[in-house]
């Protein structure tokens, strides 16, 4: 995932290339996780419109790769979403709790009771559809 992430050319609204951090470990369930980010974005999140409209920006390009990227078994975009669950803790939240944008395997969409929240995101994989980051602050 992270060789994938690396071919990733990230880009400003303007149409600037943006650097991208890209990193990865394994929790404490013992799974891989990649965790990717544009270089000097606020690490506490988007603070004006601007910062909004970059951060759905980024998270549109994110999701358009990630269409494209090796099989995973669930991804999400956003703010303090790295270790947003473990594995091991995937549950009935994800239909519950507002999750907008989180990507799961069709087995853990089918585990978790096939909710109708979630959409075909590609072959394999379902989605709740990102809303994106200035639509969420508006709520």
């Amino acid at each position: 995932m992270k060789a994938h992430f690396d071919r990733l050319a990230l880009t400003t609204v303007a149409g600037d290339l943006a650097e991208l951090r890209i990193s990865t470990h394994v929790d404490t369930d013992g799974s891989w996780w990649c965790w990717a980010a544009p270089a000097g974005f606020p690490s506490a999140g988007p603070s004006s419109q601007e910062e909004l409209v970059l951060a759905t920006h980024f998270g549109h390009q994110f999701y358009g790769h990630l269409r494209e990227a090796p099989d995973f078994r669930f991804a999400l975009t956003g703010v303090e979403v790295d270790e947003f669950r473990l594995y091991s803790q995937l549950d009935a939240d994800i239909d519950r709790l507002n999750f907008a944008g989180l990507v799961v395997s069709e087995a853990i969409w089918t585990a978790q009771g096939s909710s109708k929240k979630f959409e075909s995101f590609r072959p394999g994989y379902r989605w709740r559809p990102y809303e994106g980051e200035h639509e969420q602050a508006h709520r």
